[in-house]
């Protein structure tokens, strides 16, 4: 057995050759590092056939699943396993739905199973599966109610062509089954995996090996794992599907995806049988059954009747001129040397592509089939059916466009959510209605009612310079009509006077068409959103609907941004006037003590310049000014006789006086708006070694801000001329200062401070 190896990671290499050359023989193992030198080798004129190649999941240059694909697309006959070290549900369905024959997990032990694991998947990709379509009936086993009429309603609503019976249980599904003859069989078996009674993949194990009949099974779980779907995809489950988000609408897909593999399966089986029980069959079918012969020239051996109904050729034309079919799908198959590269791919080609019909009709077209080759490894024989699938097609477009709104409606709800920024907010609006619209460009222009003026406020896609819109756009006769009407307006090939600068707008962008979409609160028109078009159809009613919800929730914006900016504005005046309250009590202050007339703005001044040059923010100082501002507040509850006395104080007058630091703290605590200021009224009396008031507090327990302020307050209060005393000499007050450092002021401080105070009193 030749195996090509890709590992990245030198030490698992070294050991995965090292166990393989212990435990197997007769394996030739060729290791490369990257997906680049496997291509390499693998795209030589002379490269060596692999019989499996062995990929990490992982690798510097890519993902495992991008060398299957390519493997896969260049239709080379090697089995793929993909191993990987941390593996998950999704990654492993994926890769075994991609074509992996198998997916290991680096697991203890593994490298000692991995020769039987290559060997079975050399196996599995040599075995041919073929199945033939016929009508669905599907046997739903759930337990959970809710689950059973969701899926019940949904089914009926958008697959009306499945027909579902619902079991409950394991023994019930048993019971059914066991009952079942030929004439009503089941087509598919829909499975929850934590259905109630026998453990489910013993009963799935038992259902897949029935002699009598070959049933497709779907496991459907609500919490899938790797490990669950690794082994029931392994033990031949069809489908494995976990109840995520939108999974009711794969769900009719799915069902119909493994009724054709089982139809395509029982048709060749009917053909073996009898030539013309398989006629019968086909020409009753639907879906068009063909078998496609290669040799010595393309032609049909057969095609069912029902190729007429989809295409409008009969088949006898298509016997005579076998051509009519490349003709009517060479817009995606432009030569019969492509369809061969196409069915090389794989020994079950399955292709959608565009065809034509004989009167002109556009439809999709689905074939699946099984390819036979001759001895040469060449393609002989084609056998598999087609079937129209326009209308699954559009079902699907439809439900993709509406996924793209609801996500284009989060990612603006999360941008509306996110800022107050208009221009942010609209931006990311327009930004989504061209791309849902396929708009050449779009703006929002806002109306002043009390002006009666437009602004505009955002625009996108435009090559005019900005300076150019803001006049132009607003300038624009269609708006008036969105503003009156207050409803979408849409025009095409737009004609206005040429001398109009909205006109010349048009000309120099090369617009044609035009949508207003007025954007309405509280029952008035606030603006317009605009988009243009280079070329459109009308707006069909779910993008009409799709603007007008854009358009509310542009309104909403608006709303919110200018309820904000009024909220601001009330907040600044609010503060203002808390602000304008402390500076009337400092005032008060300052009339009852006139010994510190003008103390304190003088130390607001110094505090915040010190702070400023401390790097403090400005949220900080806010604080820190109202504190200052209020750090003597307390002094109110001290009586004039002491708070004025023109000499010295008694010790029992000093123990009334040093109580003004509580009764600021009991002052200003009960208002939660000057809470946060409190340390500076509270704490400015603290003393580095602890031996000042009121509570002792020494060190860092000291508030930052309240050293600042104790180191400030005493250089005032030194340089100033008092009633009982001369101001110091700022030399004898910076010395005093330096003095005290480290016993009543902070050290690591004293010096900073001194700095902005020395140069602030100079200045």
């Amino acid at each position: 057995m030749k195996v090509l190896y890709l590992e990245d990671n030198p030490f698992d290499a070294d050991l995965t050759q090292i166990e393989l050359k212990k435990h197997a023989r007769g394996i030739e193992l060729i290791h490369v590092p990257t997906i680049r030198e496997a291509l390499e080798l693998l795209q030589q004129p002379n490269a060596p056939l692999f019989d499996i190649i062995l990929t990490d999941m992982n690798l510097t240059d890519g993902s495992g699943l991008t060398l299957l694909a390519m493997v896969r697309n260049l239709g080379l006959p090697t089995a793929v396993v993909v191993v990987t070290g941390q593996g998950d549900e999704e990654t492993a369905v994926a890769a075994l739905k991609a074509g992996a024959d198998d997916y290991i997990i680096k697991q203890k032990d593994y490298i000692k199973n991995l020769p039987q694991a290559l060997d079975n998947a050399v196996a599995q990709f040599r075995k041919v599966k073929n199945r033939f379509s016929r009508p669905i009936k599907v046997l739903y086993a759930e337990h959970n109610a809710v689950d059973i009429e969701l899926t019940l309603r949904h089914i009926k609503t958008h697959a009306p062509h499945i027909q579902m019976d619902v079991v409950k249980d394991t023994r019930n599904l048993r019971s059914t089954l066991e009952k079942a003859t030929v004439e009503n069989r089941y087509d598919v078996l829909l499975i929850d995996f934590h259905l109630p009674g026998e453990d489910i993949l013993s009963v799935v194990k038992s259902i897949i090996t029935d002699p009598h009949f070959e049933y497709p099974i779907v496991l459907i779980t609500g919490q899938g794992n790797e490990e669950i779907a690794v082994n029931v995809l392994k033990l031949g489950v069809v489908d494995y599907l976990v109840k995520a988000s939108g999974y009711l609408y794969r769900l009719p897909a799915i069902l119909e995806n493994a009724h054709n593999l089982l139809s395509l399966y029982h048709e060749k089986e009917a053909l073996a049988v009898s030539e013309e029980r398989f006629r019968l069959l086909a020409e009753n079918a639907r879906d068009v059954i063909f078998r496609m012969d290669f040799r010595p020239t393309i032609h049909f051996d057969y095609i069912s009747p029902s190729v007429k109904t989809i295409s409008g050729f009969d088949s006898e034309e298509i016997y005579a001129a076998p051509e009519l079919i490349f003709d009517a799908i060479r817009e995606k198959i432009y030569s019969f040397h492509q369809f061969i590269q196409l069915l090389n791919q794989s020994a079950s080609p399955e292709l959608v592509f565009p065809f034509v019909t004989k009167d002109g009709r556009r439809i999709s077209m689905e074939l699946r089939g099984q390819l036979t080759r001759d001895t040469k490894g060449q393609p002989a024989k084609l056998e598999g059916i087609v079937r129209d699938i326009t209308d699954r097609i559009e079902i699907e477009t439809k439900l993709q466009n509406r996924m793209h709104r609801l996500n284009a409606l989060h990612t603006i709800d999360t941008a509306i959510n996110s800022s107050f920024d208009l221009r942010f907010t609209y931006q990311v609006l327009l930004e989504q209605v061209l791309a849902l619209t396929k708009g050449a460009s779009a703006s929002i222009v806002l109306l002043d009612q009390n002006l009666g003026s437009h602004t505009l406020i955002s625009s996108l896609g435009f090559e005019t310079p900005e300076n150019d819109l803001k006049e132009w756009l607003p300038e624009n006769p269609l708006l008036d009509r969105a503003f009156i009407e207050r409803r979408i307006v849409f025009s095409r090939e737009i004609e206005l006077d040429e001398k109009l600068p909205f006109a010349r707008l048009l000309q120099l962008e090369q617009l044609t068409h035009y949508c207003a979409v007025p954007l309405i609160v509280k029952g008035y028109v606030r603006g317009v959103m605009e988009i243009f078009f280079v070329d459109s159809e009308e707006l069909d009613l779910e993008i009409s609907n799709f603007l007008e919800t854009i358009a509310q929730q542009a309104a909403i914006a608006l709303e919110s941004a200018q309820n904000f900016e009024r909220l601001q504005k009330t907040n600044q005046e609010l503060l203002q006037a808390y602000d304008d309250t402390l500076a009337g009590w400092v005032n008060f202050l300052d009339l009852r003590d006139e010994e510190t007339e003008g103390h304190t703005m003088r130390v607001v001044d110094f505090t915040l310049k010190v702070c400023k040059s401390l790097g403090f923010s400005s949220k900080e100082m806010m604080q820190i000014n109202r504190g200052v501002l209020l750090h003597d507040i307390g002094k109110v509850g001290i009586p004039d006789s002491i708070l004025n006395k023109p000499g010295p104080l008694t010790d029992a007058e000093w123990v009334i006086m040093k109580k003004h630091p509580v009764y600021a703290y009991q002052m200003l605590y009960p208002i939660a708006y000057l809470r946060p200021a409190l340390d500076i009224p509270y704490c400015h009396h603290e003393k580095w070694d602890g031996s000042g008031y009121p509570r002792g507090l020494k060190g860092n327990e000291i508030p930052l801000s309240a050293r600042i302020f104790a180191i400030v307050d005493v250089y005032d209060a030194l340089t100033s001329n008092r009633p009982y005393r001369k101001a110091w000499p700022k030399e004898d007050v910076v010395k005093y200062i330096r003095e005290n450092s480290g016993t009543h002021f902070d050290p690591d401080i004293v010096e900073k401070c001194l700095t902005v105070l020395t140069s602030a009193g100079e200045d």
